[in-house]
């Protein structure tokens, strides 16, 4: 696995039934996390790049490693980078995303916020999390990451995800992107 850490970060969301009761069984992970590190090979170089700040949402995970060269993976990416998702059979979405982060990240954690930004001028977080990474990380995969309306994701809702740090009570935007769910 080639420039990704082989370390893996589980998150769960806060929000899950049964977060607050210690008997319920515990709920399933909400995503599989790569703190990616820094590009391992030339196209990823030239994908973080083109895609600097942003952040590619796929609906099958990202393979970043084993591209023929930059103009292959940043095809590749563009090819897999959707703005909207269509619900599975079960309601829910199923999502893989690719932060190219605008700058290292500089600490041992970073945050992926999701806002609902469907009203315009209306900004609500649906949800957060904080996750470990290294400083010099570029970039950070997540595998997997479902979400459903019973966790607030609705159908024909708008989000924002972002990833970035907050101090002082100011949002630090190292990466981001807006996605629809049909």
């Amino acid at each position: 696995m080639s420039g990704l850490s082989a370390t893996l970060i589980r998150l769960v969301l806060s929000t899950s039934p049964g977060a607050s009761d210690p008997s319920a069984a515990p709920p399933p992970p909400a995503a599989l996390v790569h703190p990616a590190g820094p590009p391992a090979s030339t196209s990823a170089e030239g994908a973080w790049n083109a895609y600097k700040g942003t952040i590619v949402v796929s609906e099958v995970p990202i393979a970043s490693d084993g591209h023929a060269s930059d103009a292959a993976f940043v095809s590749a990416l563009r090819r897999l980078n959707r703005t909207t998702l269509d619900d599975g059979r079960d309601g829910s979405w199923r999502l893989h995303f690719l932060a190219f982060l605008k700058q290292p990240a500089g600490g041992e954690k970073l945050e992926i916020s999701i806002y609902d930004v469907a009203t315009k001028g209306d900004r609500r977080r649906v949800h957060q999390a904080e996750i470990g990474v290294h400083p010099a990380d570029r970039t950070l995969a997540v595998r997997d990451f479902v979400v459903s309306p019973d966790l607030g994701f609705l159908p024909g809702g708008r989000y924002e995800i972002i990833v970035g740090r907050t101090a002082s009570g100011k949002e630090d935007v190292y990466a981001r992107s807006t996605l629809s769910l049909r």
